[in-house]
């Protein structure tokens, strides 16, 4: 929770990149993930502090989906990290906070961000492809987890998040 208030008692205006490292992300969802938090607590910190450089916050999230650590790598902290990633972008398209950026920094913003989502979506689509229809049935009935289903559900919130960025990039 140390991060928490050093995150919300610093002025966005001073508040270094380096604080939004993927370390830092995953601390937090380390947290709340020993305390059975909702996937979208950590983004909910991270909104209420009124960090204006989301583009940072959803690369380091990109790194935890792509981290070669067998923790993240785990279907339901997969499934977790897509929620986190999707709620930070969505609240980027709602909120006020692409508002408040110069157009230049909205784009700059915008455009790392669609860059992410056109490598997850190509990752997704091509995880899609070498997944086999029985290990796709074993997963949804041992686990219920990141299946094929799932990722077809990602894959759809993803593009739909892409449509809008692009729109907000006009």
């Amino acid at each position: 929770m140390f991060i928490f208030f050093i995150l919300c008692s610093l002025p966005h205006s001073h508040l270094p990149t380096s604080y939004l490292s993927a370390d830092i992300i995953s601390t937090l969802e380390y947290y709340a993930i020993q305390h059975s938090l909702n996937p979208t607590w950590v983004p909910t910190i991270l909104r209420d502090s009124h960090l204006l450089c989301i583009s940072n916050i959803s690369d380091a999230y990109n790194e935890l989906i792509h981290s070669k650590d067998s923790l993240w790598r785990r279907d339901e902290l997969q499934e977790r990290l897509f929620i986190a990633f999707i709620t930070i972008i969505e609240d980027f398209l709602m909120n006020n906070t692409s508002i408040q950026l110069t157009i230049r920094q909205r784009m700059l913003q915008t455009d790392r961000i669609l860059n992410q989502i056109t490598g997850l979506l190509v990752d997704l689509n091509s995880d899609i492809k070498t997944t086999t229809t029985t290990t796709t049935i074993n997963m949804i009935d041992k686990t219920g987890h990141f299946s094929k289903l799932s990722k077809s559900k990602w894959i759809e919130s993803l593009r739909h998040l892409h449509d809008r960025l692009q729109r907000l990039n006009r």
